[in-house]
């Protein structure tokens, strides 16, 4: 098969799955299978979008000493300027980030480092002060994200052998530590 742009995808960097289509789909149906790798794109994003808006509008409205003197109107409002502030961030972010599979990853590394650790702990019926949870999970993911970002910075941390990789175990480390720091015998 030729490597031109005369397939349905044209030459996509990194995009394994693309080929496969390219090599195993028939022609006709290759803007099917791009319409479908796109909507699978595109409801992630969504979802994704919609769910850390619910969530900044629940922690918002929480904050509040009184929220029941706001109206729907003016919840409707606010959850209106959170949404488009957080599809400002995430277009910002889409723009610097282009390789999907690579933001993918990202995101995973990021997503253990935080809370697989709190999620086990709770899961194996151990207790832990609120404050100490959301230290954990903020400490292990920045370690996480470091671990995944700085070897890309510079040559500095990528002289030291296994850095990166260092610095992700080191993400559940801290997290198993500021949760024994905040470990308490309460079952609520």
């Amino acid at each position: 098969m030729a490597h031109g742009n005369s397939s349905g995808f044209g030459n996509v960097p990194g995009a394994r799955i693309t080929a496969i289509a390219q090599a195993v789909v028939p022609a006709p149906l290759l803007p099917l299978i791009a319409l479908a790798l796109l909507s699978v794109v595109l409801s992630s994003a969504d979802t994704t979008l919609l769910s850390s808006s619910v969530i900044l509008c629940g922690l918002a409205f929480r904050r509040q000493k009184d929220a029941t003197h706001l109206t729907e109107k003016h919840k409707l409002q606010v959850a209106r300027w959170v949404i488009f502030g957080n599809g400002i961030a995430a277009t910002f972010i889409a723009l610097q980030f282009t390789n999907i599979i690579g933001t993918l990853l990202l995101a995973l590394a990021v997503y253990a480092g935080a809370f697989t650790v709190p999620i086990l702990w709770g899961l194996a019926g151990l207790r832990c002060k609120p404050k100490f949870v959301g230290a954990a999970i903020l400490a292990g993911g920045l370690t996480a994200l470091a671990g995944k970002l700085l070897p890309t910075f510079g040559a500095g941390i990528s002289a030291i052998p296994h850095a990166s990789d260092t610095l992700l175990v080191l993400a559940f480390i801290v997290n198993a530590i500021l949760l024994a720091c905040g470990k308490t015998n309460n079952k609520n």
